[in-house]
């Protein structure tokens, strides 16, 4: 995941920070594996690329489904 020029799970091109888009081999995989990760209660979101996030899961569930929508899952 990323937090630069907006929350994406990586495989999800942003055009503000487009590098997380080759960040991954599965697009697929990362949504799966954010989904697991936003079961869990997160406090603060702190990823490599970004700001830290204040009680993150409803971020990360926007963005998860962002992802989802760009790589045909919705």
């Amino acid at each position: 995941m990323v937090t630069r020029g907006g929350l994406a799970v990586a495989g999800d091109k942003r055009w503000l920070f487009p590098f997380s888009a080759a960040a991954t081999w599965s697009p697929t995989t990362a949504i799966k594996s954010m989904e697991r990760l936003n079961q869990l209660p997160i406090r603060y979101l702190l990823v490599g690329h970004g700001r830290a996030m204040k009680d993150a899961n409803s971020k990360i569930t926007k963005a998860i489904w962002r992802a989802e929508r760009k790589v045909g899952h919705v």
